[in-house]
């Protein structure tokens, strides 16, 4: 039995992108930015990447875990479900590359952000 505790984060959902995972990244951009403007003696590379690899982990592994889905999803591999975000800028660099989202897989198709946005923008209640 696993003795370690697994945080994750929450699945809000974003109607901007009609997909839930990507708010939780701009909620920990958030946080980043607050932990930089407070504190004076750190290695923002450091801070940086380690948020990044734990939000990772957060939004996509340890969901999995949670649900007892990590043999279909959580990372990705052959023969796995997958939906993915494509970034323009390096969130290894700073966090909030979170916000660069070009484009969007989900079931296998890509999308782009300005194509799901327009659909956002005018579907119907």
């Amino acid at each position: 039995m696993d003795s370690h505790v697994h945080y994750l984060a929450s699945d809000w959902f974003d109607t901007r992108f009609m997909f839930p995972f990507v708010s939780e990244f701009y909620n920990l951009s958030d946080a980043q930015n607050y932990l930089q403007e407070s504190s004076h003696n750190f290695d923002r590379s450091y801070l940086c990447s380690s948020v990044t690899t734990v939000v990772l982990v957060m939004s996509t592994q340890n969901g999995a875990k949670a649900l007892g889905l990590e043999a279909t999803l959580g990372t990705v591999e052959v023969g796995k479900n997958a939906d993915l975000v494509v970034l323009e800028e390096d969130p290894g660099k700073d966090v909030s590359a979170f916000r660069s989202i070009t484009h969007v897989m989900r079931f296998g198709k890509l999308h782009s952000i300005a194509d799901l946005s327009y659909a956002n923008e005018n579907a119907v209640d």
